[in-house]
């Protein structure tokens, strides 16, 4: 074992460590094979932990955001999101509205 092969292991390591996925080391008898399927799935484990975190902690922010906006910034928001919305669906496709439409309903 080289010492890129143990600077690339300690590294994913360390990625896992710090995302709370559980590290698996190599086997002894590993191939090349599967040491890059075991690599690539500890680091796109570490990517989604890693991605689940950043979208908790910007839902959490956007909640603190919005429990300290005033009346008038309330307003101002919904109101955008109305034009936005608005300006979304007159730019839908008749068959992209029907399928909002059964979505919709399935959901009632």
């Amino acid at each position: 074992r080289t010492r890129k092969w143990t600077r690339d292991e300690s590294r994913l390591e360390e990625k896992c460590r710090q995302s709370g996925v559980m590290y698996t080391p190599p086997e002894s008898n590993e191939n090349e094979q599967d040491q890059n399927k075991r690599r690539s799935r500890l680091a796109e484990e570490c990517r989604m932990e890693q991605s689940k975190r950043r979208r908790i902690k910007n839902a959490d922010a956007q909640k603190k955001k919005r429990k300290s906006e005033t009346p008038a910034e309330k307003k101002r928001r919904n109101e955008q999101n109305a034009q936005n919305m608005k300006e979304q669906r007159e730019s839908e496709t008749p068959e992209k509205r029907q399928v909002r439409k059964e979505q919709n309903a399935q959901r009632m």
